[in-house]
Parts: C-alpha cells; structure tokens; sequence
C-alpha cells in the first residue's frame, strides 16, 4: 500500500512538471514568433502605419520598423535613410535624420544634409540637420552653418550650444567671430569660455562675472564646466568681491543667483567641502546689501546642504524683514525636515 502511495505522487510530480516545460516551451516559441519579424514585410505599409505615430505613445509600427532596420545591414539602413531624406513625409525624415547620426563623418552625407535644410521649413528638420552638420567633421559643414546662423531663431541657436561645445576646438575663427557679436548673451559668454579655454585662464570667465551684465550668469555657469583647475578659488573670490562691492552700493546689489548654483555644483564635484559652501551660504543669508532674490537662493543653498549648522542658522531668518527672503527661509526649513 505505502509503495503505491509512493508511486502515485511521484507519478503525479513528473506529469506536473513535464506540464510546465511544455508551457513554458509553448510561451517561449510565441514570444519568438511575436519579437521576430517577418521577412516579407512591406516597407510602403510599415512607413504608412509609421506616419499615424504620435511622438509620446508607444507604437507597434514603430516597433515594426525597429525590427525590420534590424534584419537588415548597415549599409542597407544607411541607403534606406538617405532615400526617407529626399522622399519621404517630415516625420519619417526627422526618424531618418535621428538614425544617421552613427554615419555624421560620412563626407557624402554633406550635401543631402545641406539640399534637407533648404527645401524643408520644419523648425525640427533644421535643428537635427544643423546639428549633424556641425558635428561632421567636413568643413563645409560648418561653413555652410555660419552663413546661415543669423537667420537661425535666437531659441534655436540657444539650444544649438551644446552641439557647438562638442567641436569648440575645431571652431573656425571667423566662426567665433560671428558668434561674440551675436545679440543673445549665451553665445557671447560661450565664446568667452572658449577663450578662458585656449589661455588655460579662468580670468576671462572671472572678468566676465564681475561685469554683472546680462552675460553674467552665463559665464559663472560656463565656470563649473570648464576643465581648467582653480574653479573654487576663483568663485570664491568673485563671491568677495561682490560683497565687498554690495557695502558701498547705495541700493541692494543684484548678482547673478548662479553663483550660488555653481557653488553647491563645485560642493557636488568634490572640489569644495559641505562646511566651506555652508559657511559661504551664511555670509550671503546675512549680508543685507544684496538683492531679496540673491538672499533668497542663499537660503535654499543652505537648506539643500541640509547641515545642523545650517538649520539653526536658518531659524534665526525664519521671520526676516523682508517678506520675499523670510518666505525662502521658511521653505527650505520645510524641505529640510521634509527630506
């Protein structure tokens, strides 16, 4: 009786695992035939389904066209991508221009970029061609954006720095020109950057910041991201001066709130101590020379830092005469025990 107990619940055990292997076998081959991509899919169609694609939604023909680029080679891709750029809708060569950036030093690539940007009107269209010639390593690629840079919208140029900042070193002198005399400040403090950059010298970065000028702001946040040593002596320095400056101005002075910004990037990038920033945060809470906005970012400098030292300093502010500054203390006092 007990062997046959026995025998009747291992048989039983085997057949349920055998089930699950054959389950698991079943889901794993739907998975395969589901991720797999059938090989005579028609291109037209796919694009066609692509087209009704809305950019912040998943879409299974995007999916589609991702396993069909995938099937084939990189050459195959890249002539597909050139032939969306001369005929396909806007949407597939936006696609087709984000897809061909792994081919940006291809110099053939130069003059469909070039033919792209002068027949679309698509703001994204001649972000994306911009960019892909700025980052080619052609010349003419670069030439062909400088004499067009003026046309250019002041947000587009903004949001075109970053690329310019990969080649800054391959910038053309007439180039740079053309940026230091263009009117949005961002570009001029850019230009400054890279000549703090060339000299090896934060003392254009430095004289800029002490300017307190619309390119200010700028310089101090270009400061932080230079790779040139003495990036905390040097604010510090500039954050004494103009508390030097702030005692003789007849009205509250105005500084630019990023240098508190960059001080606390500086704290992050280990090249200032927690107790060093804190201390600084402090003098600027208490000196009353400076402007409410400037006093107010001090507050919630010290209240990101989040040291005991901090928090009683902060109390002692908690109802300040000046309603904009006590409303920042009180913040950050509640962010800190929020945190």
């Amino acid at each position: 009786m007990y062997y046959q107990i026995s025998f009747f619940i291992f048989s039983f055990f085997l057949s349920s695992c055998n089930q699950q292997k054959e389950e698991k076998l079943y889901y794993e081959q739907e998975k395969i035939k589901y991720e797999q991509p059938e090989q005579n899919q028609d291109l037209k169609k796919l694009l066609k389904a692509f087209d009704r694609c809305h950019t912040d939604r998943y879409c299974k023909a995007r999916f589609r066209f991702q396993q069909y680029l995938r099937q084939n080679t990189n050459a195959e891709n890249y002539k597909l991508f050139k032939k969306l750029l001369t005929s396909g809708t806007n949407k597939q060569k936006s696609w087709a221009l984000l897809n061909l950036f792994s081919y940006k030093t291809k110099s053939e690539l130069i003059p469909l970029l070039i033919n792209t940007f002068e027949k679309t009107e698509d703001i994204g269209i001649v972000k994306l061609c911009t960019i892909l010639l700025l980052l080619s390593e052609n010349p003419k690629g670069q030439s062909f954006v400088s004499k067009h840079w003026q046309k250019f919208p002041a947000t587009l140029r903004v949001e075109l720095i970053w690329a310019l900042r990969q080649i800054k070193h391959r910038l053309k002198p007439e180039f740079k020109m053309e940026l230091a005399r263009d009117r949005l400040p961002a570009l001029r403090a850019f230009t400054i950057e890279i000549k703090s950059e060339d000299e090896n010298s934060l003392q254009p970065l430095v004289s800029c910041i002490r300017k307190n000028n619309s390119e200010s702001t700028y310089c101090t946040s270009n400061l932080v991201k230079t790779n040139i040593s003495g990036k905390a002596k040097a604010l510090i320095s500039t954050i004494n001066y103009f508390s030097e400056k702030a005692k003789n101005s007849k009205y509250r002075l105005k500084v630019p709130v990023t240098l508190l910004e960059s001080l606390e990037i500086l704290q992050k990038q280990k090249l200032l101590s927690r107790s060093e920033a804190v201390q600084i945060g402090m003098k600027m809470l208490a000196n009353r020379h400076f402007s409410d906005k400037f006093r107010g970012e001090a507050a919630r400098l010290l209240g990101r830092l989040g040291t005991k030292k901090a928090r009683l300093f902060l109390d002692k502010y908690r109802h300040d005469r000046r309603r904009r500054v006590g409303y920042q203390v009180r913040r950050a006092i509640y962010l800190m025990g929020k945190n």
